[in-house]
């Protein structure tokens, strides 16, 4: 009732009311504010153990993180501008809330292009992001990434 009030006295309250509105019909994936980044080497899903359950994301010294899909926006924007790296080149799944469904082939593919492309350059010479020098600097030692919604 507020909104609507608001709506009537004010015609601004109405756009944001109507995207107010759009944005909690929209799938859970597009209104995802956080993200798990997973950092290990070997990533490969699992069966579960005795105790059920699905399908788990495992690998040697696996490693997990929550960050924000605005961090992960950042890199990618500074990725493209500054050394001409796709978007859709990173391993990050908006769309994708379970660990057993991350498609691996793919982000394996994508760890080992970000590998050969960002292995061009010393991490001194890379711009300078928390994420990009941290993930540089994984790919280096072997490790692969990938990150998704929660």
């Amino acid at each position: 009732m507020v909104i609507l009030r608001a709506a009537a006295c004010h015609p601004s309250a109405i756009g944001t009311s109507r995207r107010m509105l759009d944005a909690m019909r929209a799938p859970s994936y597009a209104r995802a504010m956080g993200a798990t980044i997973y950092i290990g080497k070997n990533l490969r899903l699992e069966p579960p153990g005795d105790d059920g359950g699905n399908l788990g994301l495992v690998g040697a010294d696996l490693d997990s993180e929550n960050m924000s899909w605005s961090s992960i926006s950042k890199l990618q924007e500074l990725a493209e501008q500054q050394l001409g790296i796709p978007p859709e080149t990173w391993p990050f799944y908006e769309d994708v809330e379970l660990e057993e469904n991350l498609p691996m082939e793919d982000v394996l593919a994508k760890c080992s292009e970000l590998r050969a492309v960002l292995g061009r350059y010393t991490l001194d010479e890379l711009p300078y992001n928390y994420w990009l020098q941290r993930l540089a600097r994984a790919l280096r030692e072997g490790f692969d990434f990938c990150a998704k919604a929660w």
